[in-house]
C-alpha cells in the first residue's frame, strides 16, 4: 500500500532528468503530513506503556529490547511489561515480529520517528 501511495504522490512531481533526493522526501513527507491526524488518534489511544515500547523499538531496531540499559532508556521497569505490552501490540497489529520487532505501517514509523524527534 504504501509504494502504492508513494508513487502516485511521486507521479504528480514534474521530472526533469529523474527524481532527487530532494523531491523523493518531499512525496515521504506528503504523505506523512496527509496520514498525521489518523496516526495521531492511534497514538492517543495507546497506553504510556505502549508509547514507551514503540519507541524502544524504534531506538534499538526491534532488537535487544529486554537490555537493562535499552530497558532505561525509555524508563521501563521490567522485561515482563515489555513482553505483555509487545504481546497487546501486536495483537493490536501494530508490530510484527519477523526476526525483530518491526511497526508493520512505514507511515506510522516515520511519523514516530517525526513526533519522537528520533
Amino acid at each position: 500500500m504504501y509504494i502504492q501511495n508513494f508513487l502516485f504522490h511521486l507521479w504528480e512531481e514534474p521530472a526533469k532528468k529523474g527524481f532527487s533526493t530532494d523531491i523523493i522526501n518531499k512525496v515521504e513527507n506528503t504523505i506523512v503530513e496527509k496520514r498525521s491526524p489518523e496516526h495521531t488518534i492511534l497514538w492517543e489511544t495507546l497506553s504510556i506503556n505502549q508509547k514507551k515500547t514503540l519507541k524502544l523499538i524504534l531506538l534499538n531496531n526491534g532488537s535487544n529490547l529486554f537490555n537493562a540499559d535499552s530497558l532505561k532508556s525509555v524508563n521501563l521497569k521490567t522485561g515482563s511489561l515489555v513482553t505483555k505490552t509487545l504481546s497487546s501490540l501486536i495483537k493490536k497489529e501494530i508490530i510484527v515480529k519477523n526476526g525483530n520487532y518491526q511497526i508493520q505501517d512505514v507511515v506510522f514509523k516515520k511519523w514516530l520517528q517525526g513526533t519522537l524527534l528520533l
